[in-house]
């Protein structure tokens, strides 16, 4: 195979002068790792004082406000002590979120005037919260589908988890069941949120008439996002900037590149994405459209692939991964693009200065 003009492998970049720090109860075999520490990275979310993330700890209504609205980065409603309640105070560290969420009207108390901010918040309500906070458009939501196994048609909550269930911002269970009125842990939510920003960023542009190869997305860097630029393979994509990636050595493999993608040091751990450039001697008709862009997407044994083609290149690219991992790699799959006219790769691995600290 041709060598790219990108770095070879990860054992010859330099390594951050001081590596993003884990939490101590959050190990990189949890399922819902990457949210939290991707989250982390973005100041999202905190951890306590001794480096714990308390991932199993529920949610409060005040912690739920914060937690959606730091996410989102909206400005605080300042000025406006929350008197509505009989049980909140003015000079609370949370007032700017209640302020903020009573004018949005993402809330409401209770019929004897108290808002009970220690009160936990159970799934649909913190679905409910989130979603109004970001003025989601539910016009198109189907009221009559039934999500889950253990949700209905025709409740308050429906338009809400129907909308979640259409972005997948949710993992059911075996049974298809979510327990709707079972409280949010600090994992969950985090989950729900890194999944939703995801939804949020994701690049849209429309394919061309007549045209089965997703369409460019030019050289357009969204936020906490990097980038990487094959000058020998003529293709470019986005990927997680709090992560890593290697070219992955292969004899074995016939003309096949592999790169990997995540968010350790990829000389000792394993990458979470492969992405491997493939020759176009396959039958390949893509049997799945997700928004605009047509791929084939297979399962198996709990590993997702999805294999695609850009326009003018005479490779295919197979991103596969875990299925906690699909949403990374439909972001990856809808960069990538040939136009790389003028872009630059950045790696967190090869520029110390701009990787972040904790």
């Amino acid at each position: 195979s041709t060598p790219d003009a990108a770095p070879a492998a990860i054992t010859d970049q330099p390594k951050p002068a001081k590596a993003f720090q884990d939490f101590s109860d959050v190990p990189v075999t949890d399922p819902n790792y990457t949210a939290i520490i991707v989250l982390r990275y973005q100041g999202v979310i905190n951890g306590y004082p001794d480096n714990t993330f308390h991932p199993a700890k529920s949610l409060n209504r005040v912690e739920a406000l914060k937690l959606i609205f730091e996410a989102t980065q909206m400005e605080m409603q300042t000025g406006v002590a929350p008197a509505k309640f009989t049980d909140t105070e003015s000079n609370a560290w949370y007032s700017g979120y209640l302020n903020r969420a009573l004018f949005l009207e993402v809330i409401n108390g209770y019929a004897d005037g108290t808002f009970r901010p220690e009160n936990e918040v159970n799934l649909v309500e913190f679905l409910k919260m989130l979603e109004i906070a970001q003025k989601v458009d539910l016009s198109d939501v189907n009221l009559n589908q039934l999500a889950y196994a253990d949700t209905m048609p025709g409740q308050w909550y429906t338009k809400y988890v129907n909308y979640a269930k259409i972005h997948k911002l949710l993992t059911p269970d075996a049974d298809n069941k979510i327990f709707p009125d079972k409280s949010v842990t600090r994992a969950q939510a985090a989950e729900i949120i890194y999944r939703f920003r995801n939804v949020l960023s994701r690049p849209v542009a429309p394919t061309p008439a007549g045209n089965d190869t997703p369409a460019l997305i030019g050289p357009v860097l969204l936020k906490d996002m990097a980038l990487y630029v094959s000058s020998g393979y003529h293709f470019a994509l986005q990927y997680p900037k709090l992560w890593f990636y290697a070219t992955i050595d292969n004899p074995s493999a016939d003309d096949i590149r592999t790169y990997g993608f995540g968010p350790k040091d990829l000389a000792t751990n394993p990458p979470l994405v492969n992405l491997e450039l493939l020759p176009d001697n396959k039958n390949f008709v893509p049997n799945l459209v997700y928004k605009t862009y047509n791929y084939q997407r297979e399962e198996a044994n709990g590993v997702v692939s999805f294999t695609t083609k850009i326009e003018g290149s005479t490779r295919l690219y197979r991103f596969s991964g875990s299925a906690a991992q699909e949403e990374e790699m439909l972001n990856m799959l809808t960069s990538l693009t040939s136009d790389i006219t003028g872009l630059e790769s950045f790696n967190p691995a090869e520029k110390p200065a701009e990787t972040p600290a904790p």
